[in-house]
């Protein structure tokens, strides 16, 4: 059974629309605070740890996404096949390093500022300076072959890094994915979706304003 997964902790975003499916499929969407983590934290915790203990096909959709075909996890499989893991590519920027450039130029701008001028970029941006050319994904959506051992190795050092550095998950997903370390499996099979072809079977809605 394909999982559609999400995750609004502490409201965050507005009610998720999901059209209803042509294709069997199980929706789930994470509202609980994990622990002591924040509420942002929980949210990455259930995009990256919680998924990688499943063993599924797991479509992730940010909670800005709302899913307005009924044909998009028939699609979806159909991207998996083959692969470990789909993941579209930035439709704006193209590298790490444009990422992080466009991030320090705008740090002070109200959006920004609210969800990541507490971060240390100087730090991230140095761990990650051998991948810094690595092309940009843009993990609002995803789709994760959890019966997959790469997989899963993916999505537990996925989640290591955002808890090591900052928040801002596409950059540490961007190195791996690049980089390879040495704990990931080097046969991880990856596809690069576009924007162009999501946009047919999903939209993104702002988030609610940060306070």
């Amino acid at each position: 059974m394909t999982w559609i997964v999400s995750a609004n902790v502490g409201g965050i975003d507005n009610p998720q629309n999901i059209a209803t499916q042509n294709k069997g499929c199980t929706y789930i969407q994470h509202r609980s605070k994990v622990g002591m983590l924040t509420d942002r934290m929980s949210g990455k915790f259930y995009k990256t740890h919680w998924i990688s203990q499943s063993n599924e096909i797991i479509i992730w959709v940010d909670g800005v996404v709302n899913i307005t075909s009924p044909d998009f996890v028939e699609w979806c499989e159909k991207q998996i096949e083959g692969y470990d893991f789909c993941v579209p590519l930035h439709p704006e920027r193209d590298t790490l390093a444009e990422e992080y450039e466009y991030i320090l130029a705008n740090l002070h701008k109200p959006y920004l500022k609210t969800r990541y001028g507490y971060e240390d970029w100087n730090e991230e941006i140095e761990a990650f300076r051998s991948g810094l050319d690595a092309p940009l994904v843009n993990p609002r959506v995803f789709i994760a072959d959890t019966r997959k051992n790469a997989c899963k190795s993916l999505l537990s050092t996925w989640w290591e890094l955002i808890k090591e550095y900052t928040i801002f998950d596409q950059s540490q997903l961007s190195y791996l994915l690049h980089e390879r370390p040495i704990e990931l499996d080097r046969d991880l099979k990856v596809k690069h979706l576009s924007w162009t072809e999501l946009n047919n079977y999903v939209e993104i809605v702002k988030h609610k304003e940060l306070k």
